[in-house]
């Protein structure tokens, strides 16, 4: 009897939960619409559209590059054309940050990266120490250690089509 209460406390809540997930965003400006693109793909932190194209890039935080052919694709019809996943460190908020095209693509075949990285000689440390000079600018005297992590920005030159085999070079 007891297990059945909790079975059905249990279930209640679950349904709760769902329709609060599933409930519509509040928004400020009522002339705002929204409209879900894609769902469940995990750890994008940019979405760039490529310029003179309909392709768009994703960019996720343990270090791929997703490229689709427009907006209207479904969430799984990419081409991978980057991981760095080996390279990236992608703890907390650190990871693969962002990516931008050369104000003159395609003339100009660029694609540049913004990512945190290991210490090769330290992996995993992220020197963790108390800024004195930033603590004291706080007020209340900030005491929380910073971390200090390696940050690469990286060029790559790249087939401007997108497509498969997409990066040619990193310069």
């Amino acid at each position: 009897m007891v297990r059945n209460l909790m079975n059905i406390v249990v279930l209640i809540s679950l349904a709760v939960l769902v329709s609060l997930v599933q409930a519509d965003l509040e928004v400020l400006n009522p002339t705002l619409k929204l409209q879900t693109v894609w769902k469940n793909v995990w750890g994008i932190v940019q979405v760039v559209f490529v310029p003179n194209s309909k392709k768009v890039l994703t960019v996720h935080k343990t270090g791929q590059l997703h490229i689709y052919d427009s907006i209207n694709s479904k969430n799984m019809e990419f081409t991978e054309i980057l991981d760095i996943n080996d390279e990236v460190y992608s703890w907390w908020d650190h990871g693969l940050l962002s990516a931008a095209f050369h104000p003159d693509f395609p003339q100009q075949p660029y694609l540049y990266i913004a990512y945190s990285a290991e210490d090769p000689l330290n992996p995993w440390n992220d020197e963790c120490v108390i800024d004195p000079v930033k603590a004291r600018m706080m007020d209340p005297v900030d005491t929380r250690p910073y971390c200090k992590s390696n940050a690469k920005l990286v060029r790559l030159v790249v087939d401007p089509k997108l497509e498969d085999e997409a990066i040619v070079e990193q310069v």
